[in-house]
């Protein structure tokens, strides 16, 4: 089954994500979904932390999950029916991903490291992929001034996603 598959894959690269998440890549399939991770968490192929509503591939749950990359999933999944590839990256990204055969970033400006990432951004060669910038709070948003930002955000601990356009 290609959502088997799919949940694999995605818990394999990305360590632990939520339930909520998992289910939320497949919006139709609600039940199926449901269904199939029961059966993983049964086999023991995935580990389901009940407290914490994690998923993780393998044993992964014994360390801290990465909240940053949580949390830049939820963006990714508002765009998830329109993204072609998606995969964890590199400091200071979270996610790379591409749609309509672009690239795109997912980065993570930690409040009072606006400078630090504006320095590594600045050392990244032409053409460049499109960032969305996530932040702590909108006062970040004026000292960040890299190129090539889509837009910034703020996600709240559940998902909720609050967006601000570059000006």
């Amino acid at each position: 089954m290609k959502e088997t598959k799919a949940i694999i894959r995605v818990l394999s690269d990305y360590r632990a994500l939520t339930r909520e998440q998992v289910l939320r890549m497949f919006p139709k399939k609600n039940e199926i979904v449901q269904n199939i991770i029961g059966r993983l968490i049964k086999q023991k192929r995935i580990i389901y932390d009940e407290k914490t509503k994690m998923l993780s591939y393998g044993t992964e749950l014994k360390e801290q999950p990465d909240i940053n990359l949580i949390k830049a999933f939820w963006v990714l999944l508002d765009l998830y029916d329109t993204v072609e590839f998606h995969y964890p990256s590199q400091y200071p990204a979270q996610i790379a991903f591409f749609m309509d055969a672009k690239l795109y970033e997912i980065i993570k400006a930690d409040y009072g490291k606006e400078t630090v990432i504006n320095h590594l951004l600045s050392l990244q060669s032409e053409g460049s992929p499109e960032r969305i910038i996530m932040v702590d709070n909108e006062e970040q948003i004026a000292e960040i001034t890299a190129d090539n930002i889509l837009c910034f955000c703020i996600v709240g601990d559940k998902g909720e996603i609050e967006y601000f356009k570059f000006e």
